[in-house]
């Protein structure tokens, strides 16, 4: 009999014991090191952003209270996070190709007189606060994860996925002597036959370490496409005026572009071959990703569910918590802490 295989799927909550701030908390952590509005343009039109998505969603609140829009829209993803910021400036950026520019009488004062240029260098300067607050280079900080790494050395049957941008699992396998295979270069080998996550961390989001940049399909006269490579370890901190291959907001995260629908595949093609799946830090705030761990649900009968989040089913963008919760047939289990949890599953 063949060994039960186990896909291991980490979250934001993942990386929190190590330092990394979570989605909400990490706009306090980067607004706290900008210049203060007054003095600068890029500090102001990203507090005129932030500030906008607060109005939209206190109004969203006290529809909720009044009973509009049901209990269930008055919960924690009410706070505006790091996503939600960086998805609305990108959609500045190009507002005026927005689908539903022809529908749309007058935009918002603001925005209209900050030129699109100017969102642009915002995101630069706010992806390169973040890539500085996500590049963890500290390997005790990391320490907890290292049960998960030592089993995923161990044991071929393990497959790691992280939604998580940051670095990480992967210095907690580098502490442990495991050297993980490229996923990028698993995505670029897609036409040499099967693929499998092992030994390879799969980051579906995106990472701080990968550079987006533009490649021609053949010869110069062809179209070019969005290519992700690994950024040299020593200019991660340094290289300000690089594009990270990182994916922001719920929607938008499910992209077609390479890499990242070629890794949303091999997650898929894993995930469904699994037989338990292990669940750290998720919010379940996700809905392709949600839509994934479904039809596990519905395939693998047999399954054990595992999750670690002391907020299970806070922040939810659909009712799939409460789903898990009801389940009567299966082996369902969840724990307070990711450190707590890997210890407990993989020490």
């Amino acid at each position: 009999m063949s060994a039960k295989k186990s896909v291991v799927l980490l979250g934001a909550g993942a990386s929190v014991e190590a330092g990394v701030p979570g989605a909400v908390g990490m706009i306090d952590r980067l607004f706290g090191r900008l210049a203060p509005p007054q003095n600068d343009l890029c500090s102001a039109a990203l507090d005129y952003v932030r500030r906008s998505l607060e109005r939209q969603r206190s109004k969203r609140t006290v529809f909720a209270i009044q009973g509009h829009l049901g209990l269930r829209s008055h919960r924690e993803n009410d706070s505006v996070d790091i996503e939600q910021l960086m998805r609305s400036i990108d959609l500045l950026m190009q507002r005026d190709a927005s689908d539903l520019s022809p529908f749309v009488l007058d935009w918002d004062e603001v925005a209209t007189s900050v030129h699109a240029s100017v969102f642009r260098d915002c995101r630069q300067m706010l992806e390169h606060l973040l890539v500085q607050e996500l590049w963890i280079d500290n390997p005790t900080k990391v320490d907890y994860l290292k049960p998960l790494a030592l089993r995923m050395r161990s044991d071929p049957s393990i497959h790691v996925a992280t939604l998580n941008y940051d670095n990480c699992f992967e210095l907690a396998c580098d502490s442990v002597d495991l050297e993980l295979i490229d996923c990028l270069g698993l995505v670029k080998s897609s036409r040499q036959g099967p693929r499998s996550m092992e030994k390879s961390l799969i980051k579906l989001h995106g990472s701080v370490d990968w550079a987006l940049h533009e490649e021609h399909i053949g010869d110069q006269d062809a179209p070019t496409a969005p290519v992700a490579s690994k950024i040299d370890y020593s200019k991660v901190i340094t290289e300000k005026y690089v594009r990270r291959a990182m994916i922001f907001g719920n929607a938008a995260k499910l992209s077609a572009e390479k890499p990242f629908f070629d890794l949303f595949l091999l997650f898929y093609e894993e995930l469904m071959r699994c037989d338990d799946l292990y669940i750290v830090g998720y919010s379940f705030r996700d809905s392709h990703i949600n839509a994934l761990i479904r039809r596990w649900l519905a395939d693998r009968q047999g399954g054990v569910l595992r999750i670690a989040d002391p907020a299970f089913g806070k922040g939810a963008v659909d009712d799939l918590p409460w789903q898990i919760k009801s389940l009567r047939d299966r082996k369902v289990e969840v724990e307070p802490s990711a450190g707590h949890a890997i210890a407990k599953w993989f020490a």
